[in-house]
């Protein structure tokens, strides 16, 4: 299974938290603009043609090991 991390940039000296915020929020994660770009028209098509719900489909795969947190594996639904 495969993860996906936000890879942190570095602050600047000096810079306070908002400064860095307000310098780093135009920046789009790969995963986050893929969705908007590719997978929402398709799923304004869905909702045209009448679908009112049923996206995602969610599989639980059980308590992660270490921590006990209940896991699962969401796949979008085409």
């Amino acid at each position: 299974m495969a993860y996906v991390y936000d890879v942190p940039e570095a602050k600047q000296d000096k810079e306070s938290k908002s400064e860095y915020a307000e310098r780093t929020k135009d920046r789009a994660h790969p995963v986050v603009e893929k969705l908007f770009r590719d997978l929402a028209p398709k799923y304004a098509k869905r909702a045209a043609a009448g679908s009112k719900g049923g996206y995602t489909r969610m599989y639980k795969l059980g308590p992660r090991r270490g921590d006990a947190a209940e896991m699962v594996v969401v796949e979008l639904v085409d």
